[in-house]
């Protein structure tokens, strides 16, 4: 609100904010910092990152994608370190040394 009567302030729209006297009108109100596992889209405001990304948050616009093998869930990614090995499927697994999945076939008698 202008003027400095508190009374008649306006609250700015849900996920944005104005530092205390700063805000005249709508337009000085700004997105609130995203938390951890989120990224900021200007047009809606925090988004969780998709799943196999991670974000510290704040203003950042995107996320960061997961090292090839390894996935985090939706939003729930704030570091690289939070993304973890992702299991292989049924008949092969993980070569710890190189990285690569080998398939293993099982032989029945």
């Amino acid at each position: 609100s202008t003027g400095g009567d508190s009374s008649l302030c306006t609250l700015c729209p849900e996920g944005k904010g104005v530092e205390p006297g700063q805000g005249g009108s709508q337009e000085d109100c700004d997105w609130k910092s995203c938390s951890a596992g989120q990224y900021l889209d200007q047009q809606s405001g925090c988004q969780d990152c998709p799943a196999d990304q991670w974000s510290t948050g704040g203003n950042t616009p995107m996320c960061t994608r997961c090292p090839d093998g390894k996935g985090v869930d939706s939003g729930h990614g704030s570091s690289e370190e939070d993304c973890v090995k992702k299991p292989c499927p049924a008949g092969q697994y993980l070569d710890q040394e190189h990285g690569r999945k080998h398939t293993h076939v099982y032989e029945v008698s």
